[in-house]
């Protein structure tokens, strides 16, 4: 297993570069109000070195 595997950043990044697995998640599991409002047409793939603490605790809340 390589090792940034370890690490949070790597296994995020990895999880939500699919865009249909991403689309599901929020549809069928996440379940607010908020999600109706979103334009799944409009997703993009955001590339980014690292991921901001607070995006992490928010989606320790989900």
């Amino acid at each position: 297993m390589p090792k940034e595997s370890n690490n949070p950043d790597y296994i995020f990044k990895d999880l939500f570069k699919n865009k249909e697995l991403i689309i599901d998640l929020l549809k069928n599991i996440i379940d607010k109000d908020w999600v109706r409002d979103i334009d799944f047409d409009t997703l993009e793939l955001l590339l980014a070195k690292w991921l901001p603490l607070k995006f992490l605790k928010i989606l320790k809340k989900i």
